[in-house]
């Protein structure tokens, strides 16, 4: 019972029909296995009943194929000994930790019988000549809403002279303070 040899053939519809359907031998054999588990029933409890935990499923196959019904479990089922054999299929979600590398997608795999549930990238690098043109384009855009911030400041500053140039040209006195205040700030 190797969990990790496990090999598990899935039929299609046409070979499902004959699952479960066994020869005259095969029926001999399944009657004496059942009246020799009778014959020696306190004994071969322990070898009948077999416990599967909650995350886990029994497929059963007897004399090789597989048992009409679905996978057992969780709790207790029968087996008959010497006839059926069961393989525990663990449900739980296993998680690797996969080495740096180019990945397949989720659709690729399904032809493989692998359920992609959830991906997680932790770490995108990108080619050198991507990362420079990224950087070239963030630069630019910097420059672009700098030119932008200074053409604003240098349009509020015009507006500002104009409107002292129309009050300072309304009167004369004003000028002339203007004038006289500004040859006291240079000397």
């Amino acid at each position: 019972m190797n969990p990790q040899a496990t090999r598990i053939t899935v039929t299609n519809e046409s070979e499902r029909k004959s699952v479960g359907d066994f020869g005259v031998c095969s029926q001999i054999l399944i009657i004496l296995t059942y009246i020799l588990v009778i014959l020696t029933f306190p004994i071969t409890i322990f070898y009948c009943i077999k416990i599967v935990l909650e995350y886990e499923r029994a497929v059963i196959f007897r004399l090789g194929r597989l048992v009409s019904g679905e996978a057992k479990g969780p709790g207790l089922f029968f087996i008959l000994p010497c006839i059926d054999t069961y393989q525990k299929v663990d449900l739980r979600v296993i998680s690797y930790n996969v080495p740096p590398q180019e990945t397949v997608l989720d659709d690729a795999t399904e032809k493989w019988g692998v359920t992609v549930e959830r991906v997680e990238v932790k770490d995108v690098i990108l080619p050198s000549q991507m990362q420079r043109s990224m950087a070239a384009e963030a630069a630019a855009s910097r420059e672009a809403k700098a030119k932008i911030v200074a053409a604003q400041g240098e349009q509020s500053a015009s507006i500002a002279l104009k409107e002292a140039a129309s009050i300072l040209s309304e009167s004369p006195a004003a000028l002339q303070l203007r004038y006289l205040q500004t040859l006291i700030t240079i000397a």
